[in-house]
Protein backbone atom coordinates (compact mmCIF):
# COMPACT_ATOMS: atom_id res chain seq x y z
CA UNK A 1 0.00 0.00 0.00
CA UNK A 2 3.17 2.34 0.83
CA UNK A 3 4.68 1.77 -2.49
CA UNK A 4 1.19 2.47 -4.47
CA UNK A 5 1.15 5.84 -2.74
CA UNK A 6 4.76 6.40 -3.19
CA UNK A 7 3.97 5.62 -7.30
CA UNK A 8 0.59 8.06 -6.83
CA UNK A 9 2.62 10.67 -5.65
CA UNK A 10 4.96 10.66 -8.17
CA UNK A 11 2.76 11.54 -11.08
CA UNK A 12 1.32 13.92 -9.43
CA UNK A 13 0.77 16.47 -12.23
CA UNK A 14 0.92 20.27 -10.85
CA UNK A 15 -1.37 23.28 -12.92
CA UNK A 16 2.02 24.81 -13.38
CA UNK A 17 3.66 21.46 -15.36
CA UNK A 18 0.09 21.27 -17.21
CA UNK A 19 0.24 24.74 -18.19
CA UNK A 20 4.21 24.86 -19.54
CA UNK A 21 3.15 21.96 -21.66
CA UNK A 22 0.53 23.50 -23.17
CA UNK A 23 2.37 26.62 -23.80
CA UNK A 24 5.05 23.65 -25.51
CA UNK A 25 2.30 22.32 -27.83
CA UNK A 26 1.20 26.29 -28.33
CA UNK A 27 5.32 26.88 -30.01
CA UNK A 28 4.65 23.56 -31.73
CA UNK A 29 1.70 24.57 -33.46
CA UNK A 30 3.14 27.87 -34.14
CA UNK A 31 6.06 26.32 -36.16
CA UNK A 32 3.77 24.20 -37.99
CA UNK A 33 1.36 27.37 -38.99
CA UNK A 34 4.78 28.68 -40.08
CA UNK A 35 5.52 26.24 -42.38
CA UNK A 36 2.26 25.58 -43.79
CA UNK A 37 2.18 29.07 -44.52
CA UNK A 38 5.49 28.97 -46.19
CA UNK A 39 4.32 26.07 -48.49
CA UNK A 40 2.67 27.01 -51.78
CA UNK A 41 -1.25 27.27 -51.56
CA UNK A 42 -3.38 24.25 -52.36
CA UNK A 43 -6.72 23.27 -50.91
CA UNK A 44 -5.02 20.72 -48.50
CA UNK A 45 -3.22 23.06 -47.18
CA UNK A 46 -6.20 25.09 -47.18
CA UNK A 47 -7.38 22.74 -44.80
CA UNK A 48 -4.33 21.80 -42.09
CA UNK A 49 -4.19 25.54 -42.07
CA UNK A 50 -7.66 25.96 -41.21
CA UNK A 51 -7.22 23.24 -38.55
CA UNK A 52 -4.10 24.33 -37.12
CA UNK A 53 -5.40 27.30 -36.46
CA UNK A 54 -8.74 26.04 -34.46
CA UNK A 55 -6.23 24.52 -32.67
CA UNK A 56 -4.25 27.19 -31.76
CA UNK A 57 -7.86 29.10 -30.71
CA UNK A 58 -8.37 25.93 -28.02
CA UNK A 59 -4.77 26.26 -27.02
CA UNK A 60 -5.06 29.72 -26.36
CA UNK A 61 -8.45 29.09 -24.56
CA UNK A 62 -7.03 26.38 -22.03
CA UNK A 63 -4.26 28.48 -21.50
CA UNK A 64 -6.23 31.48 -20.57
CA UNK A 65 -8.68 29.14 -17.87
CA UNK A 66 -5.39 27.74 -16.68
CA UNK A 67 -4.32 31.17 -15.88
CA UNK A 68 -7.29 32.13 -14.11
CA UNK A 69 -7.15 29.41 -12.27
CA UNK A 70 -3.42 29.56 -11.02
CA UNK A 71 -4.19 33.43 -10.70
CA UNK A 72 -6.98 32.39 -8.19
CA UNK A 73 -5.13 29.57 -6.00
CA UNK A 74 -2.52 32.27 -5.29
Amino acid sequence: MNTNGNRQASSVVTLLDCYDELMTVKHLFSGASFIVDALIPSPELDSASAVITAGMTKLDEALQKLDSIRKSAN
